[in-house]
């Protein structure tokens, strides 16, 4: 595999804040709202790099995970 290939798969492992929202089936706003400080806890990690907000596929996928309610 070329460092190119490398490069591009994990690049796709990130999500701006629609596509995170599109991918947990949630509004933009409410992510949005999960991201501000006092409900940073409650939320997906994510990164703020120069103001573009990314999440990772993996930190949403154990967010999903957390929220899982047991009968």
């Amino acid at each position: 595999m070329h460092a190119e290939e490398t490069q591009n798969d994990e690049l796709q492992e990130y999500y701006r804040a629609a596509e995170a929202a599109a991918y947990l089936k949630i509004s933009e706003s409410q992510l949005s709202k999960l991201r501000m400080q006092k409900n940073r806890a409650r939320g997906p990690k994510f990164a703020n790099i120069a103001g573009c907000i990314l999440y990772r596929r993996v930190d949403l996928d154990a967010w999903i995970l957390s929220k899982i309610v047991s009968a």
